[in-house]
């Protein structure tokens, strides 16, 4: 005699009971009285919890089951399917509108959310979703607050690799995770790392400055000069900064390129000597946004820049490398050019370049900042992590003496990543904190992308690393970090260079210096010259500027993509674990909450009255005879 758990004895009841109904009247009559006595007695067994009746009558109908109850194979199928099938359609509705589990697999959001992090997602932070569709039941724009984090679906936005899998099975589009940083209305304008704004009303917007959770982020108003290419008839490309057209290039053999920028609805000549002075309109491509507030920058050695031909290297003798500085790109000059890339041929913008010398103090500021992205060594050869395992240009460059492994850097601190993208600080000694000028310019050229198209390559470089550089209230950045305070000998020096190399340009070829403007000086800048958010879409940048694809790529977010918000932190433990932090506090009491939780609560709570009922009460049906 068998031992039966009540549940499988009241699981056999239930589908003896069923086969009975059906096939009772097929049965010779002493089996089908001695069956139904059987039924009865266990379900009576069951109701008293009479557990050696119950092992003694659900043996003999389990014996019974084996012999005479056969299900055909396609049953058995069909019934996995269907339940498969109805698991798959609560999963996905539970996922689309109540809650969802996400794990971030780049390093955009850092050092708010990590590669590797596990987040649970509200999906009713801001409304209701239509499951399957880019559009909402409900939706409160007003629960939406700049500088908070959200997660939008990339379908109907121009996005590279936007495509994923359900399950990993069903086809669509992924969701991404950003920071809001601009709502519909307001007009934003960039400047020392910084965010300035008003919105629609033209009230000044406190928020990027003032929250706490702010002032360790920065956020650049482009990822490349060139931004983003299309083609528009012969020889002539339009250029688009957060997919918005800012100007075009137009191509004639032998001649320069000349250059337009598009204001008003118009494409006017690109001026860049305008901003020789103060004006009060567009004329030049870096008077978008606050662009010609930053600079690209990468770090060199003597030679390399010796063989540039464009500084007198013996005239500084104790610099130990310099900086090379690309800035104020125009669309006209210095003219823009045609290069041959790994893709075939590529158009480049080169800006304006300037070098400044740097001594040891300088090289020590720029590894106390140091960051990166997560990279892994294999053989001493470095590629940059990627969760998604897609391939990429490895870098040419070698850190001798790390041990295989993931690794990244943060504020000047190497980790080592662990399973689950655990990490542990590094100490002091680690061969990855070499202050040699190699591993330093190493770190600094590839930490990005550890890419070979970031190998310095002379005047016609066309591609350079994600580092930039800016003023702020006189003192010299990079990397979230002052590397020149203002007083410093080296920065006055290159700032009074800077000036009298643009009062000699006049009246020939025009040179723009990269000096510190200051922020706006007033609302009205910001109009003229800010970005201006359109209706029902948002701006989403990632915190960690050098390596998000965000609104500079793909533009703005319509309204109707937006999905949720980050609730709570589940992986990996430490400090950041918990409920969502670094944003504004989101109410709970909101409209869509209430709705969604409690139909969740309704839905849940009859189901287990129904299992309960079920439990407790008889098995057996009503009608049940002989």
């Amino acid at each position: 005699m068998k031992h039966f758990r009540v549940n499988k004895a009241r699981q056999l009841l239930q589908s003896l009971v069923d086969w009975y109904q059906k096939n009772k009247k097929t049965l010779p009559e002493s089996r089908r009285e001695t069956l139904a006595q059987d039924l009865k007695s266990l379900d009576t067994a069951i109701l008293e919890k009479d557990r050696p009746k119950i092992d003694e009558v659900a043996s003999r109908l389990d014996e019974f089951q084996n012999v005479h109850v056969k299900k055909p194979a396609w049953k058995y199928i069909l019934e996995l399917v269907g339940a498969l099938i109805f698991a798959l359609f609560i999963a996905t509705i539970v996922r689309q509108v109540w809650f969802e589990f996400h794990e971030i697999p780049t390093g955009s959001m850092r050092p708010t959310y990590k590669e590797q992090d596990k987040l649970i997602v509200s999906k009713t932070a801001y409304g209701i979703n239509v499951p399957f569709s880019t559009a909402h039941f409900q939706f409160d724009p007003s629960l939406i607050t700049r500088t908070g984090v959200f997660t939008f679906s990339a379908d109907n936005i121009p996005m590279y690799d936007s495509d994923g899998s359900y399950f990993g099975i069903f086809p669509y589009k992924k969701r991404l995770i950003k920071r809001v940083m601009g709502l519909p209305g307001d007009t934003l304008y960039f400047y020392g790392g910084k965010v300035y704004g008003i919105d629609r009303n033209g009230i000044k917007i406190n928020e990027y400055h003032d929250a706490p959770w702010m002032q360790g982020l920065e956020y650049i108003p482009f990822i490349t000069f060139l931004g983003e290419l299309a083609p528009s008839g012969q020889n002539t490309v339009v250029v688009k900064q957060m997919n918005t057209v800012l100007g075009k290039i137009s191509f004639t053999l032998g001649k320069p390129a000349q250059g337009q920028v598009y204001v008003d609805g118009k494409f006017l000549p690109d001026d860049p000597a305008a901003a020789e002075k103060p004006h009060d309109k567009i004329t030049t491509y870096s008077d978008f946004w606050g662009i010609g507030n930053y600079a690209m920058v990468q770090l060199l050695t003597k030679d390399q820049v010796a063989s540039n031909g464009d500084v007198d290297v013996n005239s500084l003798k104790d610099a130990e490398a310099y900086l090379e500085v690309r800035h104020n790109p125009s669309l006209s000059y210095p003219s823009p050019y045609v290069a041959s890339t790994p893709f075939g041929m590529g158009v480049v913008i080169p800006g304006y370049r300037s070098y400044i010398p740097l001594k040891s103090r300088h090289l020590n500021a720029l590894m106390d900042t140091l960051y990166t992205a997560r990279f892994v060594v294999e053989g001493g050869k470095v590629r940059r992590y990627d969760a998604e395992g897609r391939s990429s240009h490895a870098a040419e460059v070698t850190l001798e003496g790390i041990e295989d492994g993931t690794y990244e850097f943060y504020h000047g601190k190497a980790y080592q990543i662990a399973w689950g993208g655990v990490t542990t600080e590094l100490p002091p000694e680690h061969p990855l904190y070499d202050r040699s000028l190699k591993n330093i310019q190493n770190l600094f050229n590839y930490g990005i992308d550890f890419s070979s198209l970031q190998t310095p390559r002379g005047k016609n470089q066309y591609s350079f690393p994600h580092r930039y550089a800016y003023f702020r209230d006189g003192d010299f950045y990079i990397m979230g970090g002052v590397i020149m305070q203002k007083n410093d000998t080296v920065l006055k020096k290159f700032i009074a260079d800077e000036k009298v190399r643009e009062e000699a340009s006049k009246p020939n070829a025009p040179y723009i210096a990269f000096l510190d403007r200051g922020p706006p000086a007033n609302d009205e800048i910001i109009k003229k010259f800010g970005l201006h958010i359109p209706e029902k879409h948002y701006l989403a940048l990632g915190d960690n500027h050098a390596m998000s694809g965000d609104s500079r790529v793909w533009g703005y977010v319509p309204e109707d993509n937006i999905q949720g918000a980050p609730s709570y932190l589940m992986w990996p433990a430490g400090s950041r674990y918990g409920w969502a932090k670094n944003e504004p506090d989101r109410p709970w009491i909101t409209i869509p909450n209430l709705i969604v939780w409690s139909l969740a609560a309704l839905a849940i709570g009859t189901l287990s009255i129904w299992t309960y009922k079920k439990r407790r009460g008889s098995q057996l049906p009503s009608d049940f005879d002989i």
